[in-house]
């Protein structure tokens, strides 16, 4: 598979919102109750990520149009399953 990093577009909050909701739901769900996870992840709608891509730097790493992780405020985070995989140019 072969994966290009770009800046993210307005049309991929939904997608970045899925992945992002995704990790937190993987990797935190055994250390935090039911409702902080709920909480986090509405900090993490749609709305509140295109919101973001007003006032931070967002990059995808995307294979043609399926978008398989992003760089959010200092954080990487990518669709489960896909972690590991080389991008283009690595």
């Amino acid at each position: 598979m072969e994966c290009h990093i770009r800046r993210a577009r307005r049309e991929d909050a939904e997608a970045i919102s899925r992945i992002v909701i995704a990790a937190l739901r993987a990797s935190n769900s055994q250390d935090y109750p039911a409702e902080v996870i709920a909480q986090v992840e509405q900090r993490f709608s749609p709305a509140t990520v295109s919101a973001l891509l007003d006032i931070r730097v967002v990059f995808v790493a995307v294979n043609q149009d399926d978008l398989l992780g992003t760089r959010l405020s200092g954080a990487y985070l990518s669709r489960p399953g896909t972690m590991g995989r080389k991008s283009a140019g690595n």
